[in-house]
């Protein structure tokens, strides 16, 4: 069997990050500055990124746990 490519620490990473990319998120909604649709925008794309990440990281976590046919 191959060592997973993801541990379970680079889940536990794309978590956090995941989780700073809502805040950051949440801060320029309570900030309301004059640039607001552009850093709305930009945290979008961050929080996208950041989750993409972290279910990417799930599922193969989940693949690399799941029995083979091999009797594992």
């Amino acid at each position: 069997m191959r060592a997973p490519r993801v541990t379970l620490l680079g889940a536990f990473v794309a978590a956090l990050a995941l989780v700073a990319a809502l805040l950051a998120a949440l801060a320029a909604l309570v900030m309301r500055s004059a640039e607001d649709s552009d850093s709305l925008d930009a945290a979008a794309d961050r929080i996208e990124r950041a989750a993409r990440d972290f279910v990417d990281a799930l599922r193969e976590l989940a693949h690399e746990r799941k029995p083979t046919s091999e009797g594992t």
